[in-house]
């Protein structure tokens, strides 16, 4: 079909996505590509579909439990050095919660109970925490439309981008029909790529890497040893 220059079919490999009928979500299409052009995929495909029709997605930032501290202290004027004081004794943990932290972290409970002001932060703290405080851009997505894309979904602009912005996140994007097209610029295939261009500089080699012997003994003797940093995937 020309999506991969693998055939599929010559080494039994099967598009579970598509024959799972389990698998009820959308495909979406990955493209992995040498990260130093990765911009140069993306002015192609808003010059062939049309800067209305494509448009990057924007992620969400929610508050956790450190910064809900930090935000809370700093609009009730509370000194800095206080401020940090609490949010040091909350631990290191991505999935942390301040209702968490008060309940494994003796010091801050003591604090809690004892001070006025640190009771005040915490409470507050707990209300705000989780709410969205920024947004972002998805590293890798686009989404590309036949038509144009605000007679299906409300559209922004983004202060660090030229490109139209979703105000839906991925999933919702997606679970309104819209497809989702991941460019994802890879450091492999810009290794790869490089070696190529000096092997061709130093040897005068040409490499075509499409259709490289999957039979070589040398690449199968450094894979047994299981020397495969920066072999990708």
């Amino acid at each position: 079909m020309g999506i991969t220059e693998v055939d599929p079919i010559k080494y039994k490999l099967l598009f579970f996505r598509f024959i799972n009928p389990e698998r009820i979500s959308y495909p979406d299409i990955d493209v992995d590509i040498c990260m130093d052009r990765r911009s140069e995929v993306i002015e192609y495909t808003l010059q062939k579909y049309g800067h209305e029709k494509v448009a990057q997605i924007i992620t969400f930032g929610t508050m956790k439990a450190k910064m809900a501290i930090k935000d809370v202290g700093r609009v009730l004027s509370i000194p800095l050095a206080k401020v940090n004081e609490i949010a040091k004794l909350v631990p290191e943990d991505p999935n942390m919660t301040l209702e968490k932290a008060l309940e494994i972290d003796p010091d801050l409970l003591k604090m809690y109970e004892t001070d006025e002001e640190a009771k005040r932060l915490l409470d507050l703290g707990k209300k705000v925490e989780g709410s969205i405080r920024n947004t972002g851009i998805h590293a890798a997505g686009l989404i590309i439309c036949g038509e144009v894309l605000t007679d299906h979904i409300p559209l922004c602009v983004a202060k660090d981008t030229s490109m139209l912005v979703t105000q839906f996140s991925m999933k919702p994007v997606e679970s309104v029909g819209m497809l989702k097209v991941d460019f994802l610029g890879l450091k492999t295939l810009t290794s790869i790529q490089k070696t190529v261009d000096a092997i061709k500089e130093s040897q005068n080699l040409d490499i075509d890497w499409v259709n490289l012997s999957l039979n070589d003994s040398n690449t199968f003797e450094l894979l047994n040893q299981g020397k495969t940093l920066g072999v990708f995937q």
